[in-house]
């Protein structure tokens, strides 16, 4: 099992690798059009976000249309032991199960809050001993790439039940894989998405933006609440959560991860590297900028602020560069 990006996309991506089906997570993404930048100018949720989650329901309607993405429910009263018998008897039947849950109310987690529900989702394996064998290639910890372990079933079955316990049980025939095909639709939809990305089109006149300056023009919005007595901590934190989980942080990793696997897409292997270097840099950047808008929110410091806002404008034009070179423009 490999470390993922996005926990959904990993738990597709490691059942198709574990099927010897050539595929990067990046693919997966760039498949599904998952790169659409979208920003809301507003405070609140959704505020800045990607379409990573739609991504994968769309790569699999597409790739994978037998799969079944449902909701378990009762129609009497929901019980628990039905439900474990509804997994038990999918895992006996071999089947690829992926259930969404609540990080946060997971044994093993070590980095999110635990009094607010966080989506999630996980590879189910096993069942031994009342206990259900799971992987979690984008587990909630520190200290960890990835999570194989087990979960006491009725804690599982608890928490499967915050998300009305939804289900994607993965079907798929390897002829819809065929090398080839798929590495030339990557590439036709990522020059696409990031042809789109650069043109930075305005939607609305209420600043609603799908493209580059997205983050940008949140910076530039959040100006005032340095000004006008409006809880810059709590703000901050908030933008601070949709930028690392919502997509903003995870876009820039699907272009590395797309970058170092796009082989054959590059001149040749030194340019390849030499871009690949670039946006490893352009990554880490980005993840000093976040943590800086947050730290300059929890001490209302408006010089550090603005400080961001200029770097992210630097930032921008050079990952715009690197992007046009990707796509040859």
């Amino acid at each position: 099992m490999k470390q993922g990006i996005e926990c959904l996309n990993s738990c597709i991506y490691n059942w198709l690798i574990n099927d010897n089906i050539h595929i990067n997570m990046s693919d997966i993404y760039f498949l599904g059009n998952g790169f659409n930048m979208h920003y809301t100018g507003n405070y609140g949720a959704h505020m800045i976000y990607t379409e990573q989650y739609e991504a994968n329901k769309r790569f699999v309607r597409k790739y994978a249309p037998d799969s079944v993405w449902d909701n378990y429910i009762e129609e009497d009263i929901d019980s628990i032991d039905n439900k474990k018998v509804f997994l038990i008897n999918m895992l006996e039947k071999y089947q690829r199960i992926i259930i969404r849950l609540s990080s946060s109310s997971l044994s093993y987690n070590k980095k999110f809050s635990r009094d607010k529900e966080i989506s999630h989702y996980i590879t189910v394996v096993g069942y031994e001993k009342n206990h259900f064998m799971i992987y979690d290639a984008c587990p909630p910890v520190t200290d960890k790439d990835v999570y194989s372990g087990e979960i006491d079933d009725k804690d599982l079955l608890d928490n499967w039940n915050t998300y009305n316990n939804e289900y994607l049980i993965l079907r798929y025939e390897r002829d819809a894989f065929k090398e080839d095909r798929i590495r030339e639709e990557v590439i036709a939809a990522r020059n696409n998405q990031l042809k789109d990305y650069l043109k930075n089109p305005l939607l609305s006149n209420k600043k609603r933006y799908r493209g580059y300056r997205c983050f940008i023009s949140l910076l530039e919005d959040m100006q005032s609440i340095f000004s006008n007595n409006i809880d810059t901590k709590g703000v901050m934190a908030e933008c601070n959560r949709q930028l690392r989980i919502e997509g903003f942080e995870q876009s820039k990793k699907f272009i590395f991860d797309n970058i170092f696997t796009s082989g054959s897409d590059f001149e040749n292997h030194d340019y390849q590297n030499q871009k690949y270097q670039e946006y490893q840099e352009i990554v880490k950047h980005w993840d000093k900028l976040i943590m800086n808008m947050f730290k300059a929110g929890i001490k209302g410091n408006v010089d550090l602020f603005n400080q961001v806002i200029e770097e992210t404008k630097r930032l921008t034009l050079e990952e715009n560069r690197i992007l046009k070179n990707i796509i040859k423009e």
